[in-house]
């Protein structure tokens, strides 16, 4: 979906044959990689925007927070420079003009796939893990978050966060006490993952994972975004 705010009408080009900062636009984050085009060229290709090495040309994939857009820019006789340039301007017009999902708090489910309730939290990027009994051990329920995290090579990798787990055995045997337990790591993960939010569109993937301990108590939300059942959250096991 289009984001109805008005926005500038495009984003100076960046000289692609040079090494780039990232940069966000729009709150959505962007990275540059180097990739050789051919034997006697290289340049630093924007993040969302791939070679087509056979045709020639670049595709372009944004994920925003309302699903997926797909688009197409060919050489048609151009230099693989001069069309980058062209793709650049159409990958910049989108941005400008879609919603982010690093910025957006409402996580929305993709096409018309149907949302579990009894496990939406109702903030993206915050999720509910389930993990089913084996070798003796209770189905358990955790809120889990992701943070990119840059490695030494200067790449990335997904890193999860826990911030409470759950076992079913506990909550049948104090289901008052582990219910406000679960609902205060539902608030810490919301808190953190807003944190997150504000550093990673700016600067990228983040040197190390951002935790609880990190956090001003006063940023962390007194009841969470959706109230779950935790009764209702373990009757999910014996459904899907």
């Amino acid at each position: 979906m289009l984001n109805d705010q008005p926005a500038a009408q495009f984003i100076p080009t960046p000289d692609f044959r040079n090494p780039i900062p990232r940069m966000s636009i729009n709150g959505f984050p962007t990275r540059f990689r180097r990739d050789s085009v051919n034997l006697n060229e290289t340049l630093w290709v924007p993040q969302r925007v791939t070679r087509n090495r056979q045709s020639g040309g670049w595709q372009i994939d944004i994920q925003h927070s309302d699903g997926k857009l797909r688009l197409r820019e060919g050489d048609r006789g151009r230099a693989p420079l001069e069309s980058l340039e062209a793709a650049w301007q159409i990958l910049t017009w989108h941005l400008l003009r879609l919603n982010s999902p690093y910025v957006d708090n409402r996580r929305v489910a993709p096409g018309s796939k149907r949302r579990i309730k009894e496990l939406d939290t109702g903030v993206e990027g915050v999720l509910i893990a389930r993990q089913r009994a084996r070798n003796g051990r209770a189905n358990t329920v955790s809120v889990r978050m992701f943070q990119r995290v840059e490695t030494p090579s200067g790449k990335s990798r997904p890193v999860a966060l826990d911030t409470v787990h759950i076992s079913e055995s506990k909550y049948l045997k104090h289901p008052e006490l582990e219910q406000k337990r679960f609902e205060k790591g539902l608030c810490e993960a919301i808190a953190v993952r807003a944190q997150y939010l504000r550093v990673y569109p700016s600067n990228g993937p983040i040197p190390s994972p951002i935790t609880v301990n990190d956090l001003e108590s006063e940023s962390i939300p007194d009841q969470p975004t959706v109230p779950l059942d935790l009764q209702k959250l373990f009757a999910t096991f014996t459904l899907f």
